[in-house]
């Protein structure tokens, strides 16, 4: 026992050591410090350590018995929200439980096709859990305007490289099954494949709907699916998550650098448990779509159950996509020929690259067309510049012999062309004029040909990425890692970089055991450092597994430049999902995002 009772708990340095902590985080140049300490996790001890210590202290009488005050009332108010919040969320569940039961669409897999609006991966993850052949996501990349998305088993899958060139939009991966991220098991008797088709049976859609709503205090991301049937009527599917408080006090106070926003941001408050489903069920992932497909009347498939498509019908398709790529790409190629300051719809002429016959069968014509484009003056030079870059990149892969045969012809645009012109910035072309002897020499060493990297990339630079679409890219994988999972072994290089209408970015990467995605919600992409773009990371997933909430950013260098490199580092609490691409140069597929270059003042 003390003799005398002191006045001030010292337990209250706990709360002065985490203020000044919270100051010190305040001010970014020691906060950018404290950040990759985790400082901002160090108010849930001290905080709690502070209040028990005070409790403590009054049990042992060192401290006036009123201090006991200060832990009830923090723990008591707590407890009460927490109960509040999981009574809030039992009664949401319970009555989006009854709405969603009412529902029986009438959907038949026979004789309708299921679309998602603007999403992929739903309607994948339908075809791999029921009974359904074929699901479609639009898709306005694609002059079919839709995806379809099927299963097929692993030796089909085999064979779609030797039947697609790189450039045709057909993508195969893995997927994989398990209810956590740590837990999921591959796969291995199937993959799963999308490619440009359209529906050929009337279309029932579905679209989704998030909205960030408080129920009586709750945060809750609330989830209506929509399904509109051929002849108008209308069904709704309600789910969602919750963020209710977690059982134990976890108070969070610090700051971290916002990257997508270049700020630095402060937040005070009680760690959530982010991601708790609305709506019943025995899985942690999926319920929203686990109720779609019961309102819709699917049938669920177990794993040993599964079967994939028809792999003769799949193949034909696949083989369709890959001749009706082709034939577009040629008749694009064919009006840029005919007249390069024309505007082009499609840039992409990557499948006709890597078909070397349908190439050399128009390699006079694509001379032809690269001399008016560099000969174009006036307003038209800077729509001839477009193409004429598309065609020298088409002249630059054409075979040796081929080449050098119109060497003359090259060299003589390059003798007219003064230090302002595209040509250039044509650096593909300007690697190859090495194949063309002495006489190209002139030509290499002027100051022009040595800054064409820096100098292009500075007045190439495209405008912010504000439009919908998407791109894939090719490139060589420098890191790959989930958590403690080194995946680099598996990468295949391949990403692909998708902004939804709402203004969320997906960045995929391919890998042999399915996609590490990282998504931004609810933010904006932007140039940064000149031709660099960033975005926060919201959520991350990997293989078949649901998103995860996730912290972190992906940047990424403007691919319509030559190399980039793609970037991504999400954390899930301590836990980091990396992932590195430096892309092979060549243009993105579909290049339909192709956005017309800026012209700095220099080349006005």
């Amino acid at each position: 026992m003390y003799p005398m009772r002191a006045s001030l708990p010292l337990s209250l340095i706990f709360f002065v050591v985490t203020g000044a902590v919270f100051v010190l985080q305040v001010i970014p140049f020691t906060g950018i410090f404290l950040m990759f300490v985790g400082a901002m996790f160090w108010s849930v001890f001290l905080i709690n350590a502070g209040m028990i210590g005070v409790g403590a202290e009054v049990a042992t009488g060192r401290v006036s018995q009123r201090w006991i005050l200060l832990p009830l009332i923090f723990y008591g108010y707590y407890m009460g929200s927490v109960v509040h919040e999981h009574i809030v969320l039992r009664t949401l569940s319970t009555t989006y439980d009854a709405a969603n039961a009412r529902l029986a669409i009438p959907f038949d897999a026979t004789h309708q096709s299921l679309a998602f609006t603007d999403d992929q991966q739903s309607g994948a993850w339908l075809t791999q859990n029921y009974d359904l052949p074929v699901t479609y996501s639009t898709n306005t990349n694609f002059p079919e305007g839709y995806q379809s998305h099927r299963m097929m088993d692993s030796a089909t899958c085999a064979k779609v490289p030797a039947l697609t060139s790189r450039a045709t939009p057909v993508s195969t991966s893995g997927f994989y099954d398990g209810d956590t991220v740590y837990g999921m098991k591959k796969e291995d008797r199937f993959c799963a494949v999308s490619m440009p088709e359209r529906p050929d049976l009337p279309v029932v859609r579905v679209s989704r709907r998030e909205e960030k709503i408080s129920e009586r205090g709750l945060p809750v991301t609330r989830v209506t699916m929509t399904v509109s049937m051929p002849d108008g009527s209308r069904y709704q599917v309600l789910g969602g998550v919750a963020a209710p408080l977690t059982r134990i006090p976890m108070p969070i106070m610090g700051c971290s650098l916002n990257f997508g926003y270049q700020r630095w941001d402060c937040k005070v408050g009680f760690w959530r448990n982010e991601s708790t489903p609305v709506i019943s069920g025995h899985t942690r992932y999926y319920r929203d779509l686990r109720a779609l497909a019961q309102a819709l009347g699917l049938k669920p498939v177990t794993v040993e159950d599964r079967k994939g498509a028809d792999p003769a019908a799949a193949m034909a398709r696949i083989a369709a996509v890959e001749t009706e790529t082709l034939t577009r790409q040629l008749e694009n190629l064919d009006a840029m020929i005919d007249n390069p300051v024309a505007k082009i719809r499609d840039w992409q002429v990557d499948v006709v690259m890597a078909h070397r016959e349908a190439l050399a069968s128009r390699a006079d014509a694509i001379m032809g067309g690269l001399e008016r484009a560099a000969a174009a003056g006036g307003k038209d030079r800077y729509q001839a510049r477009d193409s004429g870059r598309i065609l020298a990149q088409l002249l630059a892969n054409l075979p040796r012999d081929t080449f050098v045969g119109f060497g003359p012809r090259v060299l003589a645009l390059y003798s007219k062309a003064n230090d302002k012109h595209w040509l250039w910035e044509a650096e593909p072309l300007m690697r190859r004029l090495g194949d063309l002897g002495p006489e190209a020499q002139p030509y290499l060493v002027k100051p022009r040909a040595s800054a064409t990297g820096s100098a292009a990339a500075m007045s190439w630079m495209p405008l912010p990425a504000g439009q919908n679409g998407a791109w894939t890219v090719k490139g060589i994988c420098k890191q790959l890692q989930v958590v403690r999972e080194n995946l680099l072994s598996d990468c295949t290089g391949e990403v692909t970089r998708t902004r939804a209408p709402d203004g969320i970015v997906t960045v995929q990467f391919s890998t042999g055991k399915g996609m590490l995605l990282f998504r931004g919600k609810e933010s904006t992409a932007r140039l940064w450092q000149g031709y660099r773009t960033v975005f926060e990371i919201d959520e991350m997933a990997f293989g078949g597994s649901a998103p995860i909430p996730a912290n972190g950013q992906c940047e990424y260098g403007a691919p319509y430049i030559g190399q980039a490199t793609i970037h991504c580092r999400g954390m899930d609490g301590f836990k980091a999902w990396v992932a590195t691409v430096e892309t092979d140069s060549h243009l993105p597929v579909p290049d339909s995002e192709y956005i017309s270059p800026r012209i700095s003042k220099a080349y006005e």
